[in-house]
């Protein structure tokens, strides 16, 4: 069982993530962190010997943003294990790694875990707009007690684990993540190892997620919903879904005039959430389409005698 946290100059974040997991109860298992960098910066250090965990980098400069950097890390494993994803700006448990190391013992290797995020603001964000920032901002925890099959499992990226082997079955798809226009790195991998595996919630496995003042605003959610759109539409093939968000997109357009007549400022944050995420997954849709149609038009040519 490893930990394994990308990280890219956020030193005194990372720093709160490390320190908590120096404090964690580890279990025989435990072999450490992995932290993998991707940064240019040749004097970056972690002053890995002043923790008591041990610390192993795996230094990825040509890696082109976070997903690169993952897959590189995971390549860098001499065995199958378990790996416990971390973000650089969660604080664990004291209990966490303890809880996970036990759930895996009971449900075995067939299986992807993660556990309940609570988030800690540098900033409240606007209560008006709380409910529509997603899950990584509000919030995840679905108040069960005991170790739980679901049905439909999607971890916050940040507090999940899965075995090596089963996530390098796919790995992380490096056309997205951070450094690139369309986010979802984790829910897309997820959605692949739930064709094969049980997703199993591990109420223990408790962590904390320091939400900078920046992510607290109604601007940022408002790009963040736009950027999750991008996402659903890039990898969507279901027509009716495209036609459900086109009219989505019109009716949510009248609901911010509305929100506007009315003076429902929670109304028009509403509408306006749901329309960009609209306008989002269109984006992402009609990107599909022209990047086949030009990757088909370039195999034509290649094709093309003379």
């Amino acid at each position: 069982m490893v930990s394994l946290i990308a990280t890219c100059g956020r030193p005194l974040l990372f720093d709160r993530t490390l320190s908590s997991l120096e404090a964690c109860v580890q279990p025989e298992q435990y072999k450490g962190v992995i932290v993998a960098y991707n940064g240019t910066d040749p004097t970056w250090d972690i002053a890995a010997e002043s923790y008591a965990v041990p610390i192993r980098v795996v230094h990825s400069p040509l890696a082109r943003n976070k997903s690169a950097a993952l897959n590189a890390a995971l390549a860098s494993l001499s065995e199958n294990c378990l790996v416990y994803f971390h973000d650089d700006d969660m604080k664990l448990a004291p209990k966490a790694l303890l809880a996970m190391a036990e759930a895996v013992s009971l449900n075995g290797h067939k299986g992807f875990y993660g556990g309940p995020v609570d988030p800690e603001f540098e900033q409240e964000p606007d209560p008006d707009f709380l409910p529509y920032f997603g899950r990584g901002i509000r919030g995840y925890d679905l108040n069960l007690c005991d170790c739980t099959v679901l049905s439909y499992p999607e971890f916050l990226g940040g507090n999940w684990a899965a075995f090596s082997d089963d996530v390098m079955q796919y790995g992380f798809d490096e056309r997205i993540g951070p450094g690139m226009s369309i986010g979802g790195e984790e829910s897309l991998l997820q959605s692949k190892l739930r064709s094969s595996l049980r997703g199993v919630y591990v109420p223990g496995a408790r962590a904390s997620h320091f939400v900078v003042k920046e992510k607290s605003t109604i601007q940022w959610g408002l790009n963040r919903k736009y950027r999750a759109g991008i996402h659903y539409g890039f990898f969507s093939d279901n027509r009716s879904r495209l036609l459900r968000e086109f009219c989505k997109l019109w009716y949510a357009s009248i609901g911010v005039g509305c929100g506007y007549l009315t003076g429902s400022r929670s109304q028009r944050l509403g509408a306006l959430q749901s329309c960009v995420y609209s306008a989002g997954y269109l984006r992402g849709w009609l990107g599909r389409v022209f990047s086949r149609r030009c990757s088909n038009t370039s195999d034509s040519l290649k094709r093309k005698p003379g």
